[in-house]
């Protein structure tokens, strides 16, 4: 049994730090910081630096400012989509969001004064932009998809920047792109309703679900293309395959006629957590070919 003192630390911890927590989304920074590593780790400059850690710690924190600004102007919609996430339910009031925002991203910017000034200046185009798309663009059709898609992307050309190689960051960066892009469009079917109600336009909203599947094969068709191309060009090795074959080609197929065969809330919810998880059997693969 916890002591009463544990048990005040727990509840403490319950009131206070966990909603700054679970807003930012660990599990997404965790994916766009090893994106920063796992580009920088493949480039034959590769070795493990202070401006590496400094460039992860910045994309570890602009990603956490993202996460939390999507919330703030999500607030109205994820009231009806996702009524138990931080600010709709309470546990967090939108202006103290807003400040937290202020904070990380001042934060990251402080962290990348000790970077090139083409890094530097990457992050801060990142963040303006992240915030317009939560702002504006993700109520407009496919061009919040792409943005989300384009910066994810980005993510990868950043860290082989940081070892001064982006050629490293390409394949892992069209990746990225395919990947988000179709992810993204997953999520919009799962929040249809809330987008509709409060005046977003998604591609779904739009043209409707059927459509939207559609696209999503043709992205994620597109997106296994592109993935044997380092195979086949002897950029990745052997080991590339054995991982990316099984554990990323197989389950975007899998998912893709799942939810063409089910498409409720729950199920889409489902395939886009899988997603999130398969990014990081994504990273290992790219991990494992680049240098195994």
């Amino acid at each position: 049994m916890p002591s009463k003192d544990e048990e005040k630390t727990l509840s403490v911890f319950k009131t206070i730090m966990y909603p700054y927590l679970k807003i930012i989304r660990p599990l997404n920074i965790l994916i766009a910081a090893l994106s920063v590593f796992i580009a920088a780790f493949l480039s034959l400059n590769f070795h493990f630096s202070t401006q590496l850690v400094l460039a992860m710690l910045v994309v570890a924190f602009v990603t956490a400012g993202a996460n939390v600004i999507n919330d703030v102007f999500d607030f109205d919609i994820d009231r009806i989509n996702r009524p138990s996430r931080i600010l709709p339910a309470g546990r967090m009031t939108v202006n103290r969001a807003r400040l937290y925002y202020y904070v990380l991203n001042a934060t990251a910017l402080v962290i990348g004064l000790w970077l090139p000034p083409m890094l530097e200046t990457i992050a801060a185009m990142a963040i303006v932009t992240l915030y317009i798309y939560s702002r504006y663009w993700k109520k407009m059709v496919l061009i919040g998809n792409m943005s989300v898609a384009l910066i994810s992307a980005i993510t990868f050309l950043y860290g082989a920047l940081a070892v001064n190689d982006i050629r490293a960051g390409l394949y892992p960066a069209i990746f990225a792109f395919f990947f988000h892009f179709g992810r993204e469009v997953i999520k919009d079917m799962q929040d249809v309703n809330g987008d509709v109600q409060n005046g977003a336009i998604t591609f779904v909203g739009k043209y409707g679900n059927q459509r939207a599947l559609v696209l999503i094969n043709v992205v994620f068709f597109l997106l296994i293309c592109f993935l044997f191309l380092p195979f086949l060009q002897n950029i990745y090795n052997i080991y590339y395959i054995y991982i990316v074959v099984p554990g990323v080609a197989a389950v975007l197929i899998a998912l893709a006629v799942y939810i063409w065969n089910f498409r409720t809330a729950a199920a889409l919810s489902l395939a886009s957590m899988i997603l999130k998880i398969d990014m990081l059997i994504g990273l290992i693969a790219i991990y494992a070919g680049g240098k195994l």
